[in-house]
Formats: structure tokens, sequence, C-alpha cells
């Protein structure tokens, strides 16, 4: 009988343990979203202001950010800065593609980094922040989706693992 009930506390712990990894990344998907988004708006001051190259304002970015997207923003300014002379678009495409496993973003999320990596170092600085300004617009726009997400689902998934596991359990016994 004690054995039936270490293996109802083990299905309870598992499946609660993975409600709230599920509800931790759907908060970390909107908290990643933001962090671009102010990323992006410290890129627009470095170029606008500062007139400094991409390479040093990603540096720049990497010391204003943590976690996945540091790593990420360390990247880009490695590719950047290669002698090699791969473009800057390229970099940001390599690095994207390098880190998507460690962040929480979705596919429409990629997408819009992408896009916006695709126009990145192709013109004048005011293009380029003309083209960052349409990426916090887009931004904004998957982080009210992202939010919108967090508030609804967050609760639902940390109960649902609980329950879950506790119907498996009256299931057992």
């Amino acid at each position: 009988m004690i054995f039936k009930w270490m293996g109802c506390v083990a299905i309870v712990s598992a499946t609660t343990a993975l409600g709230f990894g599920k509800s931790r990344e759907i908060k970390r998907r909107a908290e990643e979203l933001e962090t671009f988004i102010n990323a992006a708006s410290l890129l627009c001051n470095e170029l606008r202001f500062t007139r400094t190259t991409l390479g040093k304002a990603f540096e720049k970015l990497a010391t204003h950010t943590c976690g996945e997207i540091k790593r990420f923003f360390d990247t880009v300014s490695v590719y950047v800065d290669d002698p090699d002379g791969i473009t800057v678009a390229k970099a940001w495409e390599r690095a994207l593609e390098e880190h998507k496993s460690g962040l929480a973003l979705n596919r429409e999320d990629m997408k819009t980094l992408q896009e916006f990596g695709m126009v990145l170092g192709s013109g004048d600085v005011e293009g380029q922040i003309s083209g960052i300004s349409s990426l916090q617009e887009r931004l904004a726009i998957h982080l009210a989706d992202a939010e919108e997400k967090r508030d609804k689902n967050q609760r639902l998934f940390t109960s649902l693992g609980i329950y879950t596991g506790l119907l498996i359990c009256i299931l057992l016994i």
C-alpha cells in the first residue's frame, strides 16, 4: 500500500512539474519579447545618437541584456566583427539559428526577427532606424498576444498539472 502512495506522490509531483514548466515557458516568451523591444530601442538610440557601428552596438546590447538574449547579441557581434567579412544580415541569421532552441519565442516571433535581420546593414542610418521602429511595432503586437496568453493560460497549466496527477492517482487506486 505504501508503494501506491509513493507512486501517487511521484505522479503528482511529475505532472505538477510539467504544468509549472509550461507555465514558466509562457511567461518567458513575454519577457523575451519585452527584452527584444527594449534592445531594439537601445539599438535605435545607439545608431541615431552615437553613430556607432552595428558590431559595437550589438556588443553594447549584450551588456544590457541577460540569459539567452545576451548570448544571442554576443554571437551577432562576434560574427559582425569576423574578419571573413560576412554581412550583418547573415550574422543575424546565423545567430538566430544557433540560439532559437534556447529562446522561448514561437514561430511567428522568430519569423519577425528573421525578417528584421534581412534589412540590417543594408541602408543608411535612417533606413536602419526605420527598420528598428517597424520591428518594435511588430514585436509589440506579439507581446500583447503573449501577455494575453500568459494571463489566460498560466494558472490553467499549473492547475492542470496538479489535477492531472491527482486524476491519474485516483484511477490507479
